[in-house]
């Protein structure tokens, strides 16, 4: 399994659960379907997010030393 394609396929995920969910409810609040306090639910969604692109440079960072140990260890 390859961490950098599923972890950024998880930030792109949550992005786009943002989007959806803020577009939803300025949709629905004003139509008295949802109190205004579900806008935290984007913002949380963000917040992943953010936590899965943190994620994604330690695992690029990880990779990168990997690779430069291993090719010490042969030279």
């Amino acid at each position: 399994m390859d961490f950098e394609k599923l972890s950024k396929f998880q930030m792109i995920f949550w992005f786009a659960m943002a989007g959806i969910t803020l577009i939803l409810l300025c949709i629905a609040v004003p139509m008295d379907m949802f109190p205004p306090s579900y806008f935290f639910v984007p913002v949380i969604c963000v917040v992943m997010a953010l936590l899965r692109k943190w994620q994604l440079g330690r695992i690029r960072k990880s990779k990168a030393e990997k690779t430069d140990r291993e090719e010490s260890e042969k030279a």
